[in-house]
């Protein structure tokens, strides 16, 4: 008998169709994995890709997004923006979140008294107070209160003190001289009546 009559096995990254004669490529955006089971063609989903003549479709690296099932084109993700791989599209820094990363690695929420603003976490700064992380929501304190910065809220003057300024917290200069007092959230000492 001739070898020429028998059959020949695709190899991985090759197909063969019923009644075909010789095995071909694999298509672009495809895979054929399994050299046993020729006509078994898997589509890459969105994230992976494969040129052709693949038994595996690529998976798109971290940092990176792959646009399209059927080239090698991959695009690295601009700043505020990250990818932790497979990713079809880059994804945004999530509201109240630091992407400091483009492959997500070290990306964290940003901690209460701070603000994310275009993927960074900026504190809050005195004389105001941030009361969310996942917007640029900065309130000035009221007189009567302060805010050493990095706060959620304004911290109320005490009772017997003064707070003139809202950046800074009562010292104990700032304490009500004889025959003036304070009940608590003022700017400035209130004098005695004369009676």
């Amino acid at each position: 008998p001739s070898n020429a009559s028998l059959p020949v096995k695709c190899a991985a990254g090759e197909t063969s169709y019923a009644s075909s004669v010789n095995c071909s490529l694999c298509a672009a955006g495809s895979a054929c994995p399994a050299p046993d089971d020729p006509g078994l063609v898997i589509q890459c989903q969105p994230g992976t890709y494969s040129v052709g003549g693949q038994a595996a479709c690529t998976i798109c690296s971290p940092g990176f997004e792959c646009p399209n099932t059927t080239d090698n084109t991959t695009v690295p993700c601009p700043a505020g923006m990250f990818s932790l791989g497979v990713a079809w599209k880059c994804q945004d820094c999530p509201p109240g979140w630091e992407c400091p990363d483009s492959q997500g690695r070290r990306n964290f929420p940003c901690s209460p008294g701070t603000y994310s603003n275009a993927s960074l976490c900026h504190a809050c700064p005195s004389g105001q107070y941030c009361p969310r992380t996942d917007a640029v929501l900065v309130i000035p304190c009221e007189n009567g209160s302060y805010s050493v910065g990095r706060q959620t809220s304004c911290t109320p003057c005490p009772p017997a003190y003064e707070c003139p300024s809202p950046h800074f917290a009562p010292t104990p200069t700032d304490r009500c001289q004889p025959g003036s007092y304070s009940v608590g959230r003022q700017k400035a000492c209130t004098v005695c009546p004369l009676e």
